[in-house]
């Protein structure tokens, strides 16, 4: 397992790591009544949070996917149809937070009339249930605090209407991609579509492996070739070196042949006055 994919690891199947502080419930021994403060603030949380949950689940989209390849590799089916399914549930989720941001928007924008009226506006119903029923969902903190503070404005019963098995007010295609559980013929249909990718991305591979390992040899055959040419320049030099010196050796020899004769004449000349004396 590479880093990368051990890092997806990681965050796939650990808690959103941005959430793991805050999502200690020690504000609801603080929050214990209707706060003003408290949701205007925790109101103007919840699309930055919801936009770091997107980020997480894709992450662990990738990781499935990734799952998906390795028991492909290892010809695993039974793992790669819970890894297909995996798969599809997590695009559902990656949909629905698509779908939710708007409303979550409209929300935040409209915090500070639900901040002034007692009951909740009809026009709003809709978005404030939908935000309601999706923090236990996601088990995002703004979302859970705002959910939390609703629940003294409007009361528990009006929580349980959203919340239990009616979802009031909540669209009911929310509620199924929240529900959504692939079936049985659309994984197998799926898996065939994901083996033929994993196909593709297996053939790939193993190109950019061949070009890679066709460079490194490409690589040290220039490095060889580049030594014998320093060789034979040094063989070059060794050569003019002893050209140099044959040459200056040609040069001494006359001048110790000049050296031997005058000797001689020195000699002679001596002699010659020994003789005359």
């Amino acid at each position: 397992m590479n880093v990368n994919t051990a890092e997806k690891a990681i965050k796939a199947f650990l808690p959103n790591p941005g959430f793991l502080m805050k999502k200690i419930p020690t504000w609801k021994l603080t929050v214990k009544e209707w706060n003003a403060e408290e949701f205007k603030t925790q109101t103007s949380l919840l699309f930055d949070e919801l936009n770091e949950q997107y980020g997480w689940v894709q992450e662990k989209f990738e990781f499935a996917e990734e799952q998906a390849y390795l028991a492909y590799k290892k010809n695993d089916k039974d793992k790669m149809r819970d890894k297909v399914s995996e798969m599809m549930v997590i695009e559902k989720k990656i949909a629905l937070i698509e779908k939710v941001c708007p409303i979550v928007e409209n929300v935040q924008a409209q915090a500070k009339t639900l901040r002034k009226e007692k009951k909740c506006p009809e026009e709003l119903e809709k978005d404030v249930a939908v935000v309601i029923y999706l923090a236990d969902v996601f088990s995002i903190p703004s979302f859970l605090r705002v959910k939390h503070q609703f629940t003294f404005k409007y009361g528990e019963k009006y929580i349980e209407k959203i919340c239990g098995k009616k979802h009031t007010n909540v669209d009911e295609e929310i509620v199924a991609m929240v529900e959504y559980k692939p079936e049985s013929k659309a994984v197998k249909e799926r898996a065939k579509q994901v083996t033929e990718d994993c196909k593709k991305r297996e053939k790939e591979e193993e190109k950019a492996k061949k070009e890679a390992e066709k460079a490194k040899k490409s690589g040290k055959s220039g490095k060889s070739k580049k030594h014998h040419h320093k060789k034979e320049s040094s063989s070059d030099e060794s050569e003019s070196e002893s050209e140099s010196e044959s040459e200056s050796s040609e040069e001494e020899k006359p001048k110790k042949k000049e050296k031997k004769e005058k000797k001689e004449k020195k000699e002679k000349k001596s002699e010659s006055e020994s003789e005359s004396d």
